[in-house]
């Protein structure tokens, strides 16, 4: 039997942005950076002294060939000395400076736990045209995902950062061989603005035993699958649900549904969050959290956490609708 524990909420993008807090994740002060760039293609940095903070930039001067659309992914990537926790983060943001744009080219910023699973931070547009100066790019937490495709899928942590890496796509075909010069500098994240808004779905505080919560989180996919309030190291709060199913057989599903006692608006919900603690169990069964919202008709909105840790601590996962999740 396997037991795993969740805590949900839900987190929308609403309110002000004041207040806001922002801290520095690389201030591109040296050219200690690790570089990949495609066969018979040059990446060379620089610092230079036109900074929007600090002292330096970074200024990249990237010899490329001619390539159809989506080909290159040429990347250049920072080490960082200890990780550092940007679980409070809201948005990502870096500054450019470009003289001269190109819009085949695609920026996205990649981060990197101590595993290697990664985040994906789109700054799509920051090499489009000439920023005239330093311009600020910056992605929502709401914007960001992983893939399946790249570190496996499995969801980032991102209190334990150790890596962050700036990628140069082609979102667009380049005819010719050519140079793109820019700079980018103040690569940070923002907590603390006031854009997010929680309101709790489920603390299981509220249930007096095991029967009262089980009456309510009913067995899903019509498979028994044993639960129960845990009140040994809650997620917050004094419990938590406890849910242990057996993995012994290959592609099946386990869950518990809740269903409202009348329709609810997530029209505004741009993920949900919830506590979740994996079990040295899970090893070896590439184990995959789903959550399903139904709507009155039967139709489903799916988030997925592909190959769910087996980590037996807890950590706060975000699933959006339009990636794989992401742990923060």
């Amino acid at each position: 039997m396997k037991n795993l524990t969740l805590f949900v909420l839900t987190l929308c993008l609403l309110g002000s942005y004041a207040g806001a807090v922002e801290t520095l994740v690389d201030g591109c002060e040296d050219t200690v950076y690790d570089t990949v760039a495609g066969t018979g293609e040059t990446l060379a940095l620089a610092n230079s002294t036109t900074a929007s903070q600090g002292t330096n930039s970074l200024e990249v001067t990237y010899n490329y060939s001619a390539q159809d659309a989506w080909y290159k992914n040429s990347k250049i990537t920072k080490t960082l000395a200890t990780p550092i926790d940007l679980s409070g983060m809201e948005f990502f943001k870096a500054d450019f400076n470009v003289a001269t744009g190109n819009a085949s080219w695609y920026i996205m910023i990649y981060l990197l736990d101590e595993n290697g699973w990664l985040l994906r931070v789109p700054l799509t547009t920051a090499l489009d045209a000439a920023t005239g100066g330093w311009k600020t790019f910056s992605a929502s937490v709401s914007a960001m995902n992983n893939t399946q495709w790249e570190g496996s899928g499995r969801p980032v942590n991102l209190a334990k950062i150790t890596e962050i890496s700036l990628h140069i796509m082609n979102d667009g075909a380049l005819a010719a061989d050519g140079t793109q010069v820019f700079l980018v500098d103040n690569m940070r994240f923002v907590s603390g603005t006031g854009s997010l808004q929680e309101t709790v779905l489920e603390d299981f505080e509220s249930y007096a035993n095991d029967a009262a919560v089980n009456a309510v989180w009913a067995e899903a996919f019509g498979r028994t699958c044993a639960a129960s309030l845990v009140t040994v190291s809650p997620y917050l709060g004094a419990k938590s649900y406890g849910i242990a199913p057996s993995l012994s057989a290959a592609n099946t599903n386990f869950g518990r549904e809740y269903t409202f006692a009348s329709n609810q608006d997530f029209s505004t919900v741009k993920y949900i969050k919830l506590g979740l603690k994996g079990d040295a169990d899970l090893a070896g069964y590439t184990a995959t959290a789903h959550l399903w919202l139904v709507d009155a008709t039967g139709n489903v909105a799916l988030a997925s956490i592909y190959s769910w840790p087996e980590a037996a601590e807890w950590s706060n996962m975000m699933l959006t609708f339009q990636g794989t999740g992401i742990v923060v």
